[in-house]
């Protein structure tokens, strides 16, 4: 999937084209990236192209969280949205707690 940053700072999806930024899961496995993802490590990624376009990718990853609860509330309202996003923190928490009992995931 190729997806290119739009004016507004978001992503859209790209028509097929020379990437000045191409950005590889190099993890084989979707259970290793989930893993990865739990423990709150990025998975392995390989870049290839603008060095310092890849740069300013990385400090957004590492600077910039989507409020998905506020945008969610613009669609289906402020009650809806806060109860959605507690079941979502939940499910995470819960997910969160089943991996570290996994084993090679941390503690037993």
């Amino acid at each position: 999937m190729q997806l290119a940053a739009t004016p507004a700072g978001l992503c859209e999806r790209a028509p097929v084209a020379e990437a000045d930024l191409l950005l590889t899961v190099v993890d084989r496995s979707p259970l290793d990236v989930l893993k990865d993802t739990l423990r709150g490590e990025r998975p392995g990624v390989r870049i290839e192209g603008d060095v310092q376009f890849a740069a300013e990718v990385s400090w957004l990853v590492d600077n910039v969280r989507w409020d998905a609860e506020e945008d969610l509330a613009r669609l289906i309202g402020d009650a809806p949205a806060h109860t959605l996003a507690e079941g979502g923190r939940a499910v995470a928490q819960a997910l969160r707690q089943l991996a570290s009992r996994l084993p090679g995931m941390g503690q037993a």
